[in-house]
């Protein structure tokens, strides 16, 4: 039997050279995407790279407002300071600062601040039901997102049963996000980070609560203006010393995120 004849007839028919050819780009990618290792592969690292640089190339040339443009309250170093309980006992702050926004009336709240596991009226007799009210009174006032995070066993964090009995599951998000090998997020994809049926994802809770289409897809940072924030202890000021005029200058008809900025 001639081999290599029928080897020559072979590779000179289209159909195998495309399927020769076809196999020879899956394992030069299958490479690429694996060596030197997953998170250093070489396409995946040239994929990110080219994305940063085109955010940074579009912030700079082409920059375009956002349609929500959310103000941040933010919990500091400085609030840290300011306040002299531990955070964990901080039910009167939040509840002053959730007081606060109940008056300005924004269009919605997210809270990315996980909800007390336990008690402390044993500590501070009347500190659950001080901050218990103030969350009953806001969710009926506005639209309200709070996190529910998990462990690092990847098992949901416990919250105080009357905390989940006051807001109910359609009040509560998922902090993750969908992070690429560098550590960074860049994409969205609620179904990749929780699966079906699972709790929302917290920017996509908020993102429904305003009428907006949640897909899948990638994050445009050229987008929006530089986020700066409101420190949670000026907001309550504001609230103590009747200034409402100020609170609804800054927060009314707005999406007003609360989170950690440390």
């Amino acid at each position: 039997m001639d081999i290599a004849g029928t080897l020559s007839k072979w590779w000179n028919h289209r159909v195998s050279q495309g399927v020769m050819l076809l196999a020879g780009a899956i394992l030069l990618f299958s490479f690429l995407l694996r060596v030197p290792s997953a998170d250093q592969a070489v396409l995946g690292v040239l994929e990110r790279l080219a994305f940063d640089l085109q955010m940074k190339f579009l912030r700079t040339v082409y920059p375009r407002p956002a349609i929500v443009e959310p103000v941040l309250i933010g919990i500091d170093e400085s609030a840290e300071d300011t306040f002299d309980e531990p955070i964990a006992m901080w039910h009167k702050h939040f509840a002053k600062l959730l007081d606060a926004l109940t008056v300005a009336k924004p269009a919605l709240v997210g809270m990315d601040v996980v909800l007390p596991s336990r008690s402390f009226d044993h500590i501070l007799p009347g500190l659950d039901l001080t901050f218990l009210r103030s969350l009953a009174n806001i969710k009926r006032q506005v639209p309200f997102v709070v996190v529910h995070t998990f462990d690092r066993t990847n098992k949901l964090l416990p919250i105080h049963p009357t905390y989940l009995k006051v807001l109910t599951d359609e009040s509560f998000a998922i902090d993750k996000v969908l992070e690429d090998r560098d550590r960074f997020a860049r994409r969205f994809n609620e179904v990749e980070i929780v699966g079906e049926g699972s709790l929302p994802i917290f920017s996509g809770h908020i993102a429904r609560l305003l009428g907006k289409k949640v897909e899948a897809g990638y994050i445009d940072f050229s987008v929006g203006e530089i986020f700066n924030f409101v420190p949670i202890q000026k907001v309550i000021a504001l609230h103590a010393e009747g200034n409402t005029d100020e609170l609804k200058r800054q927060f009314a008809g707005k999406v007003v995120l609360i989170g950690y900025v440390v």
